[in-house]
């Protein structure tokens, strides 16, 4: 099958939802998918984080060069499934396919409410993919089925390495992702590396924070770690509370003395432990909701 992503972000450029792309483009093509995916090479982070809850400025900024270059790839490219990603990619793939799936990659109430157009370009996919329920709940529109976080398990794995770091932060370095906490607590801060680098991070470290000031869409870094049989503690407004349950990921309220605490009375579990779970509830069968919507999208 040949399958046209259609998005504003992925690498070289750094994020969540560039690394989700990323991942789901390499497990298709193991799978002998061809995957072509249409993008920039390069975006302007500070400017769209600029125009951050100002949608019409957001659109203006991301749209016109992307729908040019998603035309011509499709004429040219001739895919059986055209995917959109986020709100500017799906609205891209619903102006020059007639079927399309849309995949959501956060929750739009934490940044602006959506309107009617919005909920047109969700209303005429094939498929609408949501991140986590609540997103499912908020698109609100019968063609949408849930997917979860796809993490590659070949990449992310336990390594034999001496654990360096007490604690881990892996992210952007702003203040909505908790990266004052993270210093106060004196963990390790990672930002901008390639995907490929991060496992080597995460096996070095005791234990992996993730103290989001917001309701995050699932972080991805959540899953990584347990899949590296690395332990973690996460915000209680990180909707993986919902998914994961205490035992498996830690979770605290973001302030320092809470993540203070939860490190100070941190019990280790059997070694295996997160990666077998990861396995269970994440691994390869994940893959087949996005195969089996592209599979509806070009009958």
């Amino acid at each position: 099958m040949r399958i046209l992503i259609i998005t504003p972000f992925y690498p070289p450029n750094i994020g969540g939802v560039e690394t989700s792309l990323y991942t789901l483009a390499k497990l298709l093509r193991r799978k002998t998918h061809e995957v072509k995916v249409v993008s920039y090479k390069t975006i302007n982070t500070k400017l769209y984080e600029l125009l951050e809850g100002n949608k019409f400025l957001q659109a203006l900024h991301l749209l016109p060069i992307l729908f040019v270059k998603a035309l011509w790839t499709k004429l040219r490219y001739r895919p059986d499934a055209v995917h959109g990603a986020g709100l500017i990619g799906g609205l891209i793939a619903r102006l020059i396919s007639r079927k399309c799936i849309i995949t959501t990659h956060c929750i739009y109430s934490g940044i602006y409410r959506l309107g009617w157009v919005e909920r047109l370009v969700f209303r005429g996919a094939t498929k609408v993919l949501c991140l986590t329920k609540e997103s499912m709940k908020e698109i609100g529109t019968p063609n949408c089925v849930e997917y979860k976080t796809l993490v590659d398990w070949e990449l992310f794995k336990p390594m034999p390495t001496h654990k360096i770091f007490d604690s881990l932060f892996i992210g952007r370095p702003i203040k909505k992702k908790g990266i004052d906490i993270a210093d106060k607590i004196g963990a390790f801060c990672v930002g901008s590396v390639p995907n490929e680098d991060i496992p080597y991070y995460i096996n070095q470290a005791k234990i992996v924070v993730v103290p989001s000031l917001y309701k995050e869409c699932f972080s991805r870094v959540i899953l990584e770690s347990l899949f590296c049989d690395t332990p973690v503690i996460a915000s209680k407004l990180d909707v993986a509370r919902n998914y994961i349950p205490k035992g498996v990921v830690e979770y605290a309220t973001p302030k320092l003395k809470h993540f203070r605490n939860k490190i100070d009375n941190f019990k280790r579990k059997p070694k295996g432990f997160y990666r077998d779970y990861a396995m269970y509830h994440y691994g390869p069968r994940n893959l087949e909701v996005f195969i089996n919507a592209y599979k509806e999208c070009s009958v």
